[in-house]
């Protein structure tokens, strides 16, 4: 394989990757007498809307079912903990102004808390000195428009609340109008001067919901850090932000490309590589790591987070430990070895079964995308051997039939399918979309009820240009498959959404056609090692391993 084309493939996989810093646990801060001042801001997901009472996902429930970790958040009554050395000052919106010292309800209402929560307990853990967070924060509200710092774009003056920057002009304001009197905003006030310490910012789902503002949203975050910190008069004011990982590790579905480069913008700015002019002052939080399922949250609002309130206090506890990490000097960029751990669920001693066509059936030749999966594992640390059921020409109908002789009586662990490519390809031979849903229902099925755990692939494209007949066609396929494996509990490794990010990455010179397929259909290298990959990514092996994995199978 060559290496420039290797690169090419690593760079669209890993878009999501980028420096994160984590914080190490720090001495306290001794008092001087100055209150410290901190700046949370974003949209409704730093207003908060994790809620307190019910069940599941909240706190009410996690106190019980977890108080190890929660039941200091509450007294030996059961009432919620008040902080008396952090106050909160919310003037967001004029009809709800709030502040008091920190407890629950500083959310959307009452019954809800958002990231300032556990954020006050980490800085008012780490200060001696009082704390006062000044939390600016509105629902619906994008950077590419709302929040727009002047360096990114001119625009007028804004004068009220839709007009472009009109947030980011409400945050200077709200600081000065607090900082301006503060015996009224913070009534402990002693005189003995104060310090803006930090802003924290977690927003992002209007722009990740419009390519356009996904495309422009690193330059614009990169203006927002430098414009605020110009106006604040504050050279480095240290600066963490929070990405907007709703959906966890596993985005399906045609938008994941566009999700994911929104989040890795998100982290982009806190490495020190891209932004050297950064380190050291601004860090990131990973939030896909804190996404809880609907099953275990209160809500369907998937983008509040299903309002699962151990979601919104790990946000802010991962933000108000990266702040401290910042102040202290502390924070370090994130190691593979501090990085999350893995939660790969294929074990040493188990079998995998590839059920496909001819994709799959040359998957299986050194150098195929089944047996770098494989090798992919065993860099891992994770012994398995392969059942390799791939044959060429076959469609849905026909891995059905043969299921139980290529698959089933070889009794693998897990099985991965990738099929559709010649439903659709082979025209009036091929299988209809009702007749392949059936199909593919019943592998499903029938792999599962025979104890089999299983990974559903989307079909890869037809021809390498996205716009022609088949894959447009095949659309309706590939949507299917996610939404089967959403409602069977299958794993789902979108490649063909890969296969069209990894297109992009190839100079616009580079000879079109086969770029990352022998013939517009079945790979090669390249194309086997971005379905591998693929697959990797959805057996959840660390991203931050895939340079190391791709270096091991291009050794000799």
């Amino acid at each position: 394989m060559k290496k420039s084309a290797a690169l090419l493939i690593i760079t669209a996989i890993m878009a999501l990757c980028s420096s994160r810093v984590i914080a190490q646990t720090p001495e306290t801060c001794p008092a001087d007498g100055k209150l410290r001042i901190f700046i949370l801001s974003g949209q409704s997901n730093m207003v908060g809307f994790g809620q307190l009472t019910g069940s599941p996902g909240t706190m009410e429930s996690y106190v019980e079912s977890n108080p190890e970790d929660y039941g200091h958040l509450v007294d030996d009554n059961g009432e919620h903990v008040v902080r008396d050395d952090v106050w909160i000052v919310n003037l967001s919106y004029a009809d709800n102004e709030q502040q008091g010292w920190l407890t629950t309800g500083y959310g959307a209402s009452e019954e809800h808390i958002g990231p300032e929560y556990a954020f006050g307990f980490a800085v008012g853990d780490y200060y001696e000195d009082p704390v006062l967070i000044i939390k600016s924060a509105w629902g619906g509200r994008s950077l590419k428009h709302n929040f727009l710092s002047p360096s990114s774009q001119d625009y007028p003056t804004p004068q009220a609340d839709g007009d472009a920057g009109f947030q980011y002009a409400e945050i200077l304001r709200h600081v000065d109008v607090i900082t301006g009197d503060l015996e009224k905003y913070y009534p402990s006030y002693t005189g003995e001067g104060y310090e803006i310490v930090g802003l924290g910012w977690h927003q992002g789902w209007n722009d990740r919901i419009d390519q356009s503002a996904v495309d422009v949203y690193e330059e614009n975050l990169e203006h927002f850090i430098k414009d605020i910190r110009a106006d604040l008069a504050i050279e480095n004011l240290p600066f963490v932000v929070a990405n907007t990982g709703m959906g966890g590790w596993d985005i399906v579905g045609s938008y994941k490309a566009k999700v994911e480069k929104h989040m890795a913008a998100q982290l982009a700015v806190a490495d020190p590589e891209k932004y050297p002019e950064f380190e050291g002052n601004v860090a990131s939080v990973e939030t896909r790591d804190f996404w809880r399922d609907r099953a275990e949250s209160p809500s369907g609002q998937d983008y509040h987070w299903y309002r699962n309130w151990e979601t919104l206090f790990l946000i802010g506890k991962g933000m108000g430990d990266s702040m401290v990490g910042l102040l202290s000097g502390d924070a370090q960029p994130l190691s593979d070895d501090d990085a999350v751990e893995s939660s790969i669920p294929v074990v040493s001693g188990q079998k995998v079964a590839f059920l496909g066509d001819s994709i799959t059936a040359a998957g299986a030749r050194p150098g195929g995308y089944c047996q770098l999966v494989l090798e992919g594992l065993q860099q891992e640390g994770i012994e398995v051997s392969g059942v390799f059921a791939g044959i060429s020409g076959h469609k849905s109908n026909q891995m059905l039939a043969r299921l139980e002789k290529d698959v089933l009586s070889k009794e693998p662990d897990w099985m991965t399918l990738s099929c559709g490519v010649n439903d659709v390809w082979h025209g009036e031979r091929g299988v209809n979309l009702e007749d392949y849903k059936t199909n593919i229902t019943a592998i499903v099925d029938q792999a599962q009820a025979a104890g089999i755990q299983v990974m559903l692939l989307t079909s890869t494209m037809i021809k390498e240009d996205q716009e022609n007949e088949l894959n447009q066609k095949l659309l309706a396929y590939n949507a299917f498959l996610q939404e089967l494996a959403v409602s069977k509990g299958c794993l789902f490794a979108d490649l063909n959404t890969e296969m069209q990010e990894a297109l992009t990455t190839f100079p616009e010179d580079a000879p079109k056609g086969k770029q990352l397929t022998s013939d517009g259909v079945h790979m090669n290298p390249q194309g086997n090692m971005m379905m591998a990959l693929g697959v990797l990514r959805a057996f959840s092996v660390p991203e931050a391993n895939f340079p190391a994995i791709v270096e091991g199978w291009e050794a000799p």
